[in-house]
């Protein structure tokens, strides 16, 4: 009735990722609750070093810990977190209670062999009103809607292209329509609007020194801004390095890749983040739901409880103008968790502008937008026009 592989993995969550800690508090979840004596008290240091506010990690662990089994630490530093600790909190709870009831039934028929009756009616009675109201992990939050404060959805750009705060979008093009172009003149528009906060570009399709190239291109010739990029050094960072995938294969089916905690932890420090393309950085099977939700959660986790701002940039299917609809490609859950979504078109006998359509608008963007579909200066228009054939833009 213990699982040594479990509680590991929840101490080993915890130290990778100590906001965890609040899903324990909030369960309740003691020491005593882990089976081997070195877990419980490795959790006990953590539970006070928490009430210290001081840091959770191996080191300020092992100074809390008295006498601490280092064989044991260095197992659980081994163990690779979780990515949903709930349904393990829970498991772990269920264990604890049943070698309670288990060491309460003993009680009671060693009462029952050597006290009176009355003493051994007592300890039963004790037996079934632990078995009624044995601690169970809360699966969700209750409020009074009385309690709660009322907001309406806050945007990002709410004058060009309305991108809601503290959530998940995704930009959606076929190849060569621009969706690099129009990404680096969000994220410029962005700076600009929002002169104390930061933006990260994970741009792994285009080299660096290109990415530089346009995006000098477009504070110039399309914000006019010849002060240069120098006014957002420190605020604007950009990366071509090869992804990471958050969903790997593991065994026979599919994981969260342990590193996922320590891109999290790098990524604090910014507010607007972009990746492209979704795909790589997915890792599963383009047109699995249960697997794109998986993915897709852990995203939607990170903006919300880090108050961050995500885009992915995502490859669609050619489309002609018979189509409708959205042609954002893969498993629909992709598109299910987000909250817009802008697809990008080329428009006939047009260089540098695109027609930019809201497919999806959870939040009202359409009513910032003026719309559902808007054409947007995009690319430099002396750019197109001193080649013969148009870049892959």
């Amino acid at each position: 009735m213990f699982n040594i592989n479990i509680e590991r993995a929840l101490i080993s969550s915890i130290i990778f990722e100590p906001t965890i800690l609040e899903q324990f508090i909030k369960n309740d979840v003691k020491a005593k609750d882990f089976y081997l004596p070195a877990h419980q008290q490795f959790y006990g240091a953590i539970l006070s070093l928490n009430k210290k506010d001081s840091m959770i990690d191996e080191e300020f662990i092992k100074k809390e810990c008295k006498d601490y089994d280092e064989t044991a630490l260095l197992d659980v530093i081994a163990t690779y977190p979780l990515s949903n600790a709930v349904s393990y909190i829970e498991e772990l709870k269920n264990l604890s209670s049943k070698r309670h009831l288990v060491d309460l039934s003993h009680a009671i028929k060693k009462s029952a062999l050597e006290d009176d009756g009355i003493e051994a009616e007592a300890k039963a009675k004790e037996l079934f009103e632990n078995m009624e109201n044995s601690s169970r992990v809360s699966l969700f939050e209750e409020f009074d809607i009385n309690d709660v404060e009322a907001k309406k959805c806050e945007f990002y750009l709410e004058n060009w292209m309305p991108i809601p705060k503290r959530t998940v979008s995704i930009v959606s093009a076929p190849g060569g329509t621009g969706k690099s172009w129009t990404i680096l003149q969000l994220a410029i528009r962005f700076l600009k609007d929002n002169p104390n906060e930061k933006a990260f570009l994970w741009l792994s399709e285009d080299p660096k020194e290109l990415t530089k190239e346009r995006a000098n291109l477009i504070n110039e010739s399309i914000l006019r801004d010849y002060q240069g990029l120098e006014k957002y050094r420190n605020r604007l960072t950009i990366t071509d390095s090869e992804t990471l995938q958050v969903l790997e294969e593991y065994e026979k089916g599919h994981r969260i890749n342990p590193k996922w905690f320590q891109l999290r932890s790098n990524l604090k420090k910014y507010d607007l983040i972009v990746l492209d393309p979704l795909i790589a950085f997915y890792g599963g099977d383009e047109n699995s739901n249960g697997q794109a939700r998986k993915f897709m959660q852990q995203f939607t986790q990170f903006c919300t409880k880090e108050n961050k701002t995500l885009i992915f940039i995502h490859h669609s299917k050619k489309v002609t103008k018979e189509d409708i609809g959205s042609k954002t490609r893969g498993a629909g859950a992709l598109v299910d968790a987000v909250r817009a979504v802008y697809e990008i078109e080329k428009i006939d006998n047009e260089t540098s502008k695109r027609k930019i359509r809201l497919t999806k608008d959870n939040y009202g963007a359409s009513k910032l937008f003026g719309g559902f579909e808007k054409d947007l200066e995009i690319t430099p228009r002396y750019e197109i026009e001193r080649t013969e054939t148009p870049k892959d833009f």
